[in-house]
């Protein structure tokens, strides 16, 4: 069953929100793929768990699966090979000022 509703949203605008499809006109769902306040104004409207339109990437058992598996350690720096690539200097000129008290420059 397809769900469809115009769900009032900030400044006076209203959001076709289609469900079934996934879709809501404010766009936040279909870039993010996490409910926005329209889909959940819809969900809570028709007695649906908005969970269900959560995608499977975000949902919590997903990302238990990714920290059940083991990592390697990457060990003590003193045992990295050594590095024979170019080496990045950052240019002075494009480097921002740190902001808030100085240091000390007490001698």
């Amino acid at each position: 069953m397809e769900e469809l509703a115009a769900v009032p949203g900030s400044r006076q605008h209203n959001y076709q929100v289609l469900l079934d499809e996934g879709k809501c006109e404010y766009g936040y769902f279909q870039v993010l793929h996490l409910p926005c306040r329209h889909i959940l104004t819809v969900c809570s409207h028709a007695r649906l768990d908005w969970r269900a339109h959560v995608c499977p990437v975000y949902q919590m058992e997903t990302v238990f699966k990714v920290y059940s598996m083991e990592f390697r350690s990457i060990g003590h720096e003193n045992d990295w090979p050594s590095y024979d690539g170019p080496r990045i200097q950052p240019n002075p000129q494009l480097m921002r000022m740190k902001r808030g008290r100085g240091g000390d420059n007490r001698e």
